[in-house]
């Protein structure tokens, strides 16, 4: 009776500790699955109530998922001029990370959260860097240099130029839009860039229409506010396609896809400079579209 009793207890108490360990994982995922999709306020929120339940003082997960968010939200000027502090210790606790044996384990397994931030980062120090926000621009630049040194982003797939159907081209700038982008394919990326020895984003786009006669403000923003908005399925060749991380729109690329077809834009990307995405089948650029615009007029 005392063996089958002492049993029960063994039992109880590792079904237990089970359960708890299975609700702690299922609460770490739900928190990489909400920044994977751009919820980052709610990540910001249930990192913190992780950090404030002594249950969870074994993990670094909590502190991780809230000094990354902070980092995303900050992209936007009025969250970030609110949480000034917070900001600053985000940057800080990261860096800490990085000297620790287990901070440098964190951050291996977690590489994939940590391209997407590096992106936006770079997006936001672009779009900054198009203002007079000179501070703000040394601050992200420095964190990113600091954090980012030995940061390899995984290479992304560089598609080919699509075939056209007949009568796709049906705008002659159209052909001419798609023909000057291409001839920039594999040039650098360039914070600032505006020219063939380097772009970002914004300066890609403006260098290419400016070339057929159409002229594009500098910043990303702004050529989103001019653009005709329109539906997904009415973009087309030619047309722009704009992205946000959950703020100002920081990001902008040049559809090359026929209406109806899968969706690919070439664009600058900050880490393999100008090539070709397929929007619709990378979970990162699928989740951060802010919407079309045309400017090409009949």
């Amino acid at each position: 009776m005392l063996i089958n009793g002492t049993r029960f207890i063994v039992l109880f108490f590792f079904c237990s500790f089970a359960y708890q360990v299975t609700a702690q994982n299922i609460r770490f995922d739900r928190l990489e699955q909400l920044f994977d999709q751009g919820y980052f306020k709610l990540v910001y929120r249930k990192s913190n109530q992780l950090l404030n339940d002594p249950t969870y003082d074994y993990s670094l997960l909590p502190s991780y998922y809230k000094a990354i968010s902070i980092l995303e939200l900050a992209q936007q000027a009025k969250w970030k001029k609110r949480h000034e502090t917070e900001f600053d210790w985000a940057m800080s606790h990261l860096l800490e990370l990085k000297k620790q044996r287990k901070g440098q384990q964190l951050l291996l397994a977690h590489r994939t959260e940590l391209e997407a931030l590096y992106t936006d980062i770079s997006h936001h120090q672009a779009a900054l860097s198009a203002t007079n926000a000179k501070k703000d621009v040394e601050t992200w630049k420095q964190f990113s240099t600091l954090f980012f040194a030995d940061f390899k982003v995984s290479p992304v797939n560089n598609y080919p130029l699509p075939r056209y159907s007949q009568g796709a081209l049906s705008l002659k700038k159209q052909q001419a839009i798609v023909t000057e982008a291409q001839r920039h394919l594999g040039v650098s990326y360039l914070t600032a860039g505006t020219d063939p020895s380097g772009f970002d984003c914004s300066g890609f786009t403006f260098y290419v229409f400016e070339k057929e006669g159409v002229d594009l403000p500098r910043r990303a923003a702004d050529q989103y506010n001019l653009a005709e908005k329109i539906l997904p399925e009415d973009a087309q060749i030619g047309d722009l396609v704009f992205f946000s991380n959950g703020g100002e729109v920081n990001h902008v690329g040049i559809l090359i896809s026929e209406k109806g077809t899968p969706k690919l834009m070439i664009h600058a990307s900050s880490s393999i400079g100008i090539s070709i995405v397929d929007i619709e089948n990378s979970s990162y650029w699928k989740s951060r579209v802010a919407g079309y615009g045309r400017v090409l007029k009949p």
